[in-house]
């Protein structure tokens, strides 16, 4: 219903009184590893559009990065799932990707006009 949705909505609002004094750099270490993990994301793409023709999973290129980076996750980065992170570079323009209606995974088209 419309009162729990609101109720939802401003539990995310609220913070802890001690957490101000750090917020500015927590905000700016944010900033820098979801930007780092873009940087991983298209460099992953670029190398694997190289190597291959045919579809470009996402799933595949978390694998590619999970080899490469065994420690990697992308809630340590600020995103949700590795689908909120696609997503993410596709608003900033940077990947084209395509949902798959089948599997519900995306699949990366191209770099989009701002890679």
């Amino acid at each position: 219903g419309k009162k729990a949705d609101a109720d939802a909505a401003g539990d995310e609002k609220k913070t802890d009184p001690e957490e101000g004094a750090n917020n500015v750099d927590s905000e700016q270490l944010l900033a820098q590893r979801r930007e780092e993990a873009m940087e991983l994301v298209l460099d992953t793409v670029e190398a694997m559009f190289q190597e291959r023709d045919g579809n470009l999973w996402g799933s595949m290129i978390k694998q590619t990065i999970k080899r490469k980076r065994p420690n990697f996750s992308e809630t340590f980065h600020g995103y949700r799932t590795f689908s909120h992170l696609l997503e993410e570079a596709q608003t900033q323009g940077l990947l084209e990707i395509q949902k798959d209606d089948k599997s519900g995974g995306y699949v990366i088209v191209s770099f989009g006009p701002n890679a």
